[in-house]
């Protein structure tokens, strides 16, 4: 797990950074290969949405214990090789 990755990927989650299409296009892609992973975990957690707090239902590896979304925007790797067919996005 690279933490510097996962923080670009909140970030990049909480529109503090900008995500490019092709970084939407990837993390779509990547999303849809942890979906049918037998080590993506569903968790939930509270979130502030309209300013209201509601439950949250996310999606983490249980191999690497990334939590998926954020992950599926970096260039971090997936530990199982699972994304490697996958093209990659420079910043």
């Amino acid at each position: 797990m690279d933490i510097g990755a996962i923080i670009d990927g909140w970030a990049k989650v909480m529109r503090l950074r900008k995500v490019t299409l092709a970084e939407q296009d990837l993390s779509k892609a990547r999303l849809i290969v942890c979906s049918t992973c037998e080590y993506a975990k569903e968790s939930s957690c509270l979130e502030f949405i309209n300013d209201e707090v509601e439950e949250a239902k996310n999606m983490y590896c249980s191999k690497c214990y990334c939590p998926c979304l954020q992950k599926s925007l970096t260039n971090d790797l997936c530990p199982l090789g699972k994304w490697d067919n996958l093209k990659s996005v420079t910043n």
